[in-house]
């Protein structure tokens, strides 16, 4: 289960994003919404979840929206959910998932180098 500080911390961070306290709001005219899933550590659900709610909100009440999964530990599964989200529109961004094949992926993004460029 996703503790409470987590959940503190992605609220504050969404908020920033959207915020002018910059002088530059980073998603102009966007929402930015945080949905947490549960899975519990287990791969299968957390797909499911996935997937669900990748359909499930491309259009809701006229919105067009384009969910973003922070997830995937590992590099083997960043590049299935890689796989499945370059179908559906939906991105993915890993702190943890370095295998320079995920570059090629347009839906997949990642907040650590690749084991290409930390090898240099």
């Amino acid at each position: 289960e996703t503790s409470e500080a987590i959940k503190i911390g992605q609220y504050f961070g969404a908020q920033d994003i959207q915020s002018d306290y910059w002088n530059d709001n980073l998603l102009n005219n966007y929402l930015l919404n945080i949905l947490t899933l549960q899975s519990n550590g287990d791969v299968q659900l957390a797909m499911k979840h996935a997937i669900f709610e990748s359909i499930q909100s491309i259009c809701k009440d006229g919105t067009i929206t384009s969910p973003i999964f922070l997830g995937c530990p590992w590099s083997s599964l960043s590049k299935i959910t890689a796989e499945v989200f370059n179908i559906f529109p939906a991105l993915q961004i890993s702190s943890s998932s370095t295998a320079p094949i995920l570059s090629q992926y347009e839906s997949f993004f990642r907040l650590i180098a690749s084991d290409k460029l930390q090898a240099k």
